[in-house]
Formats: structure tokens, sequence, C-alpha cells
């Protein structure tokens, strides 16, 4: 479970688009007319986006001459992804009538992709039955918005895998071990952190998050799943108060942002992460379980504790 990378090859044509105040108004995004030009007679609607988790989403393509627009489906893909002004984002021509899209948020950092149960998003299927959308189902698991969390290139930093032979014979007996020790990098440990999380079950809807650098440092903001805030806490692009409870009953009280793009955890966010120790890799699980005084229970599975 988690975002994964398209194996598709790197070879193909690409364009990129810095999201600027028209395709936010108008909500539909223009192909480059050098691009039309040359690839537009292999391109027909509607198009597929295709993003690293291996989602794809179907797009409606107008073309007029040498222009070619985005347009039916391009809102939902742009809220889903919570892409707003001055993100980029670029595009690889696969052939056809298919783009690998890969989207980088203003902080030139590319984004966390969310996890559905749905691959490919049409929004003329969606719009005949809910239930197609990956939407949360209140009583069962939320694959549709569980979020796993891209870390960000810090994790790579000393993070080869060491193998090491224990100094000396004693100690190797006392730890049972005649093998060499292999130290797990922090994207391995990160990665275990995830599927330990992954194995949560509740009967109420939850989203589960991997800590990143910009989300525990600096302004420290966490991002949560708009639509999972959108289904159970409010409806309003407004800022909310949400009661953070830990399992042992402490709480702690932060805001939560709505914008008409993305949903963030801003003020006491920053303080629950101190309080709680939270590292890059840690992973959290916020599960609803008062969605009246709004209440989301944190489960906290740290990478440190898989050596």
């Amino acid at each position: 479970m988690g975002s994964s990378r398209s194996s598709s090859p790197v070879k193909g044509p690409r364009f990129f688009k810095i999201i600027d105040s028209d395709i936010v108004q108008y909500q539909k995004l223009r192909i480059p007319k050098r691009f039309v030009r040359e690839h537009g007679k292999n391109l027909s609607s509607p198009v597929f986006l295709e993003v690293p988790s291996g989602a794809k989403w179907k797009i409606e393509l107008v073309k007029s001459g040498r222009d070619g627009w985005l347009e039916t489906g391009w809102k939902e893909f742009a809220d889903y992804y919570s892409i707003g002004l001055w993100h980029f984002l670029m595009f690889r021509y696969k052939g056809g009538s298919r783009f690998h899209v890969i989207i980088f948020d203003t902080s030139a950092s590319e984004i966390e992709y969310p996890i559905s149960s749905t691959t490919t998003h049409d929004i003329n299927e969606r719009e005949k039955s809910p239930e197609a959308s990956g939407r949360p189902c209140r009583k069962a698991k939320l694959d549709g918005t569980m979020k796993t969390v891209k870390l960000e290139e810090d994790l790579d930093s000393d993070c080869s895998r060491v193998t090491e032979r224990l100094p000396n014979t004693k100690q190797k007996q006392r730890r049972g071990l005649d093998s060499p020790v292999k130290r797990l990098s922090k994207r391995e440990k990160a990665k275990l952190a995830f599927q330990s999380a992954g194995d949560f079950k509740s009967e109420n809807p939850f989203v589960i998050v991997t800590m990143q650098p910009s989300y525990i440092t600096g302004r420290c903001n966490l991002s949560i799943p708009k639509n999972f805030m959108q289904e159970y806490l409010t409806k309003k692009l407004s800022d909310v108060d949400v009661t953070l409870q830990l399992s042992d009953g402490r709480t702690c009280l932060v805001k939560c942002t709505i914008s008409a793009h993305n949903a963030k955890f801003g003020t006491g966010w920053k303080q629950f992460a101190t309080d709680n120790n939270l590292a890059v890799g840690d992973v959290c699980v916020f599960e609803l379980i008062n969605d009246i005084k709004k209440v989301l229970k944190v489960v906290i599975f740290r990478a440190e504790k898989n050596t």
C-alpha cells in the first residue's frame, strides 16, 4: 500500500503548465499550441491522465484549430489533487490520448497522491453512481480516502542500506545472531510504519497520513484529504476547530482551514506534533469518533520502532 511510481518508460514528448488565475477561474486547462500542432492529429476526446499512484482520469478534450483544452472532468481532477494557483504540472505524452502527469505544489515539491479504490475516474460515471467515485463509505475501511504522503528527499539522505558485522562473538551469542545485521534505512522504516498502519481497522471513517518534513518543521501545516473533511466534518469552505484525541485521553485543539483547493491543519498542529515527538516517516491514523463535536482519534505508528 502506498504511493507508487509509474513503471512506464520515461520517453515521450513533454510539456508543463503553471496553474494561473485563468485556469483556476475558468476551470479548464489549455494545451500548448505547439504540442497540439505536432501531436493533435493523434489526440481524440476523451483523454486519460495518469498520476504516479496509478489512478487514471477521463477528461473531455475540446479542440479548435491549433487550440486544445481539457474541460469536463478537469475540475474534478484538480479538486481531487488540491491543485491550486501556481502549482506546476508536468505532462508526458504516452501516445494516443494518454498522458502521465506529475504534480508539484508551490514549494516545488511533488505532492502526495491519495490512494483510491477506483482505478479509473470518470466524471460521467460518478454522476450516475456516487459509489463508483471511490468516495468513502461510513461502514467500511476508507480506501477512497486513505492517503499516503510521499516522503520528501530528506528520507533519501544517508539512507543507503548498511550491513555490518557485530564486533565480537560474545555479542553475537547474546543476540542469538550468526549472520550480518542489516540496518533499515529511513525509507524502509517509514514503509514498515505505513504497512503497520495499513492493518488498522475501524467501522468509523479514517485517513492515514505519513509525516514528511514540511508537516513537522517550519510552518508545520498538515495536509488532510479535503473530501474526507467535507464528507464528515463540514461542507463549508471555512475554518473549523477539530479536537485531536490520543489513546490515553489527551486532547489538542487544532484549526483546519478548508479552501477551494485543499484542507490543512494549521494553528495547534505544531504543538501537537511537538508534544508527541512526531518524526519524518511516522504514520498517523485520524479516526472520526464524534462528528458532532468534531473529534478525531489519533493513532501513531512510529518509524523508528521498525528497526
